[in-house]
């Protein structure tokens, strides 16, 4: 969602409010959306418009009123956790069907074998999350952030140009990302908590306006791969975890988890060449 370049004479109250008021209309509809029909891109969507959201309000936590910008990110949050069995039962099931299409002979018969379990346990999460949806504590989560997106409290009054403050808090979010970045290592939960960064980043710059070059295409198409790739990681370390949890033979365990250790490493070979890449853009921008 790429906005319009913040004017010169905006204050930094209405940029924020307005910013807020935007975002939130956004995840309401995907919300709608969700209720109508639940799909994994419309499940996609939702976590998606509230992880914007959360982006904004953690930015410019300093610039909101703390009481009602906690308030506002812990709701959100639990909105999103709602949809988490459904997003990973679905993100399973597409990674045991893409074994079983490009897999070793192997793997392929052991992914065809645990498909209709994966596809059973997705299809009853999916039920269950149109349920849940429906509901009138749902809804109400809903209604309660809107509230509080319009709260009058919540973004206190500065009239300081907004572009000097955004500007110093992209480059902000950009050195926290490049420390981390240059500190990954291998370890599975730093590079979570690498992508999600990373994603900070790149919602900064598509969601408040800044002005060029800090919303380079280039970059955000750099941010976009690593993004991609850690989460290609992020979901793989998952499923072994899954499947090492999972009552099946251990033969089937085995191979599925061998096939999974050999696409780490060469996922963290495309990481290490998106890093460089994104690394790269930043020396052009400066």
């Amino acid at each position: 969602m790429q906005q319009s370049p913040v004017s010169d004479d905006s204050s930094l109250s209405s940029q924020l409010s307005e910013r807020i008021i935007a975002l939130q209309h956004a995840l309401d509809r995907t919300a709608e959306a969700l209720r109508l029909r639940a799909t994994p891109k419309r499940i996609h969507d939702v976590r998606v418009a509230a992880r914007r959201l959360r982006a904004l309000l953690h930015a410019f936590r300093r610039e909101l009123e703390s009481r009602s910008v906690n308030q506002y990110r812990r709701k959100l949050t639990a909105l999103t956790h709602d949809l988490e069995t459904a997003r990973e039962a679905h993100v399973t099931r597409r990674q045991i069907a893409q074994l079983a299409r490009e897999g070793s002979a192997t793997v392929r018969i052991e992914a065809n074998a645990l498909y209709g379990r994966v596809e059973n346990e997705y299809l009853s999460a999916l039920r269950r999350l149109r349920s849940r949806v429906a509901a009138a504590p749902w809804q109400g989560r809903l209604s309660r952030l809107r509230r509080l997106s319009m709260r009058e409290t919540l973004v206190p009054a500065n009239d300081e140009p907004a572009a000097g403050t955004i500007i110093q808090r992209v480059n902000h979010a950009r050195r926290r990302l490049r420390h981390a970045l240059g500190h990954a290592g291998k370890n599975a939960k730093r590079l979570h908590r690498l992508r999600l960064r990373v994603k900070r980043v790149r919602y900064l710059l598509e969601d408040i306006g800044a002005k060029p070059p800090l919303a380079a295409q280039s970059e955000l198409k750099s941010l976009q791969r690593l993004q991609d790739c850690l989460g290609d990681m992020h979901d793989e370390e998952n499923l072994r975890e899954s499947l090492r949890a999972r009552r099946m033979p251990r033969r089937a365990t085995h191979t599925i988890v061998g096939e999974l250790e050999r696409r780490k490493r060469e996922r963290f070979k495309e990481f290490k060449l998106f890093r460089k890449e994104l690394m790269k853009r930043w020396h052009d921008l400066n």
